[in-house]
């Protein structure tokens, strides 16, 4: 009997556990993968740091957000496999490390993204 732990890409996923299918003891599982990528020589390679407020960062600047709401922030923790109710969390950590400053009170409370 043997344990094979595989990575693949996500389109192909799907052709991996089918051609699992029926040759295998137990069900396989697929876990998806965050902030990882492949060099292309079949070595796996981190895209960022891994720090919860470095990737916020990316998310930021790939999407091209101004202001970001907490709509924004549970949408990057569940993207992120994260609770999304630890979004206030992930604010306050971005705000100390000066990449948003916070605008407006209670239910318009918004934070603004700072330029550098």
């Amino acid at each position: 009997m043997f344990r094979i732990e595989c990575y693949c890409e996500d389109e192909q996923v799907g052709g991996v556990l089918r051609a699992l299918a029926g040759r295998v003891v137990k069900e396989p599982s697929a876990q998806p993968m965050v902030n990882v990528g492949s060099d292309g020589r079949g070595h796996l390679i981190a895209h960022s740091s891994g720090d919860l407020v470095s990737l916020f960062s990316e998310f930021i600047v790939e999407r091209r957000i101004e202001e970001v709401t907490s709509v924004e922030a549970r949408e990057f923790m569940s993207l992120h496999g994260r609770s999304t109710k630890s979004y206030s969390n992930l604010l306050t950590r971005a705000k100390r490390a000066g990449m948003i400053r916070k605008v407006g009170r209670g239910l318009n409370t918004r934070w603004r993204v700072v330029r550098r």
